[in-house]
């Protein structure tokens, strides 16, 4: 994995214009990060709801254990990361692949994970979806089996990740209905094309599927 300061670069290993790929439409980064907070926003406020109610409880009971309130603030800083490392892994190429770029666009506010190469469209909307599923829907369960302030806790959490990823889910929805289900997927800066034509764009021995 290798990291990037700034905006998606242009890529290293292919130039998917070239080969007549067709670009996947979509937003300018500035009206998709707007976007993304107003489809984040209901759940954001969700998370607020549940805090107003819920932070007196929480006083009391697992806040006041030693170490609690250190762990609540712990779990809300290493969201993020654990959300893009969950993009990365499912991404199913190995963090140690040179083709795996952390990004980290700080005009944006944005954190990404992309791959330089290009993939299945079944893998990246698995990938895309990997976070979500994994933070968001798993822990839903969860809560058939949790009482009191763990149950209000764990409703927090879900909230407050379910609202960081509408930018996924943005994504997600356009490459579903864009790209067709036997394409592959590359991104060319900030513009991601589809095409059939593999050319020299993956690494050897590289399994697509």
């Amino acid at each position: 994995m290798r990291i990037h300061i700034g905006s998606p670069q242009l890529s290293r290993t292919f130039d998917p214009s070239s080969l007549g790929w067709k670009p996947v439409s979509g937003l300018k980064s500035t009206h998709y990060v707007w976007l993304a907070l107003v489809i984040g926003l209901p759940c954001f406020l969700g998370s607020l709801i549940v805090l107003y109610h819920s932070i007196s409880d929480w006083k009391k009971g697992v806040l006041s254990q030693p170490g609690g309130r250190v762990l609540l603030f712990t779990c809300l800083l290493l969201m993020v990361p654990v959300h893009e490392l969950i993009h990365a892994l499912a991404y199913r190429c190995g963090l140690r692949s040179p083709h795996l770029i952390l990004g980290i666009w700080p005009r944006r506010f944005l954190i990404y994970v992309l791959y330089d190469a290009p993939l299945p469209k079944a893998r990246v909307l698995r990938m895309l979806a990997a976070p979500l599923v994994t933070l968001t829907f798993l822990p839903l369960g969860l809560l058939l089996f949790l009482q009191g302030d763990l149950a209000s806790l764990t409703t927090y959490f879900i909230l407050v990740h379910t609202s960081a990823c509408s930018g996924d889910i943005i994504t997600w929805i356009r490459f579903w209905k864009q790209v067709p289900p036997n394409a592959l997927i590359h991104n060319q800066g900030e513009t991601t094309y589809w095409g059939h034509a593999l050319g020299e764009a993956s690494s050897p021995g590289e399994k697509l599927e």
